[in-house]
């Protein structure tokens, strides 16, 4: 997959993010941006960052590989 220059933030996203603690927020948007530019799938500890990471995707209109 080519490197992408950019991503967006959709206010659902922004949403999301800003309900996280800081720590939670960062590693989203760590991987979300590692996500958008270079494919790279997340792994997470957590069940439920992973889950939050599927629905801030889904805001995204990006479609996780399979």
């Amino acid at each position: 997959m080519k490197r992408k220059d950019s991503f967006i933030i959709h206010d659902g996203f922004f949403d999301l993010l800003s309900a996280l603690p800081p720590e939670k927020c960062k590693e989203i948007l760590i991987a979300y941006g590692n996500y958008a530019l270079n494919g790279e799938e997340p792994v997470f500890d957590d069940p439920i960052m992973a889950a939050i990471f599927k629905r801030a995707v889904s805001y995204t209109h990006l479609t996780l590989p399979t």
